[in-house]
């Protein structure tokens, strides 16, 4: 029997999911505290404040910004368009790019 023990910092605005009590994992879900046994993704182009702070390495600032990019912007094309808004990077993009989507 495999034991994962996943650890991280919890802020005020974090989601916590925990998969089901007899759930198996796959390499590919080993990847924090965000895992659920279906993905739910976060709409970027419709998401409010709070929903963008459930994201891994988004709090209240980060989602500001993206909220002000897509005010000035209109709608992202794809994920990557996130990379355009000042203080998210590709290391970033990389760590919410599972739980994000433009459709």
């Amino acid at each position: 029997m495999l034991t994962v023990i996943l650890a991280a910092t919890l802020t005020a605005a974090a989601a916590l999911r925990l998969p089901p009590l007899h759930a198996t994992m796959t390499p590919a879900d080993r990847d924090g505290v965000f895992w659920s046994e279906e993905r739910v993704l976060v709409n970027i182009n419709t998401a409010t404040l709070e929903e963008l702070c459930t994201l891994p390495q988004i709090g209240p600032s980060r989602a500001q910004a993206i909220l002000d990019y897509r005010d000035r912007h209109g709608p992202f094309r794809s994920v990557n368009g996130l990379c355009d808004v000042y203080g998210i990077g590709e290391k970033i993009l990389s760590g919410v790019r599972p739980w994000i989507t433009t459709q």
